[in-house]
């Protein structure tokens, strides 16, 4: 069942969305898209790949398409082969893409590869490979040395920031700009410990309503009632009305989106009752400039405001 009909099922629902609704997110093109630039990713496609990254994939590919091959079921292949064809006919489907991210992964579906590619899985695949080599003699010993030096030339890469050959380089230079210990942007962190301290001086007898475009605000000011998340999407359940959540939730350069009536942004604070403003205000200079009106500034930092709103 789960091997044919979800699958059908899901090709057939991303077939009718991407009649019914015209966004980024809702072409089959958007499987193609390289999404090393939205997220700490690899590319597994060969079509946005670096050099290094085209010969890692080949090989784990070749791993692949071997597991898949063989029938026998000896050391660990009938559970692996199960997760292959399971991440290949359904979550990797292209044609299941727009379903997929629309009911179940959002638009990090692209992160399902990770399942299929990971440290367990690609033992497997390489035991393949060598397996498949193994009457050749120096094929083995190639593959295990070409290897070597990739996952070498791969580190240094890494740490020298190149983005060709870097395996991990986006983590490292990622990790450069956060806050070892709270693991967010530092003038982020510096926003959500300024709103935290003005919370506690304030002394409020009932949770304090935050607007905020800091993911880290759920995290570290329990304290405080969040109307929505900085990065949720719009639903129709959704507490707030789509205007005022189009006004203040957190921008995305990839999101084609209506554009609201930032003029409403004081009345709608007024409406939802909210006590404080938390805006990354070089993504979201609307809503930064129309909230002024009824909103004082205690805290900016390079690109976080934090503001509380004037009680009337």
């Amino acid at each position: 069942v789960f091997f044919i009909a979800v699958p059908a099922v899901f090709v057939i629902g991303s077939f009718v969305i991407h009649l019914t609704e015209d966004t980024f997110f809702t072409k089959y093109a958007y499987y193609l898209h390289d999404f090393r630039h939205l997220d700490m990713i690899t590319d597994y496609l060969f079509i946005h790949a670096d050099w290094l990254e085209a010969v890692l994939d080949a090989v784990r590919w070749a791993g692949v398409i071997l597991l898949l091959k063989r029938r026998r079921e000896d050391a660990g292949g009938g559970w692996i082969r199960a997760l292959v064809i399971m991440m290949l006919v359904f979550f990797l489907n292209p044609l299941c893409t727009i379903m997929l991210q629309k009911t179940i992964t959002g638009m990090v579906f692209y992160r399902n590869f990770m399942v299929l590619f990971n440290p367990v899985t690609e033992a497997f695949f390489l035991y393949e490979l060598l397996e498949f080599t193994a009457g050749r003699k120096p094929v083995p010993a190639l593959i295990s040395a070409g290897l070597a030096a990739a996952v070498l030339l791969g580190n240094i890469g890494s740490f020298i920031r190149d983005e060709k050959t870097g395996i991990y380089w986006v983590y490292i230079q990622g990790g450069e700009r956060v806050d070892h210990i709270y693991k967010i942007d530092y003038d982020e962190h510096l926003a959500n410990l300024a709103l935290k301290q003005d919370i506690e001086d304030t002394g409020f007898d009932r949770q304090p309503v935050i607007v905020s475009q800091s993911s880290a605000t759920l995290t570290y000011i329990p304290e405080g009632y969040q109307i929505f998340g900085s990065r949720d999407n719009h639903y129709p359940d959704l507490r707030v009305n789509k205007d005022f959540f189009l006004i203040a939730h957190r921008k995305d350069d990839w999101t084609v989106e209506d554009t609201p009536d930032y003029t409403k942004s004081c009345s709608y604070l007024k409406e939802y009752k909210a006590d404080y403003v938390l805006v990354h205000y070089w993504d979201s200079p609307d809503f930064d400039q129309n909230s002024d009106a009824c909103t004082v500034t205690f805290y900016e930092g390079s690109k976080y405001k934090v503001k509380k709103v004037i009680s009337e």
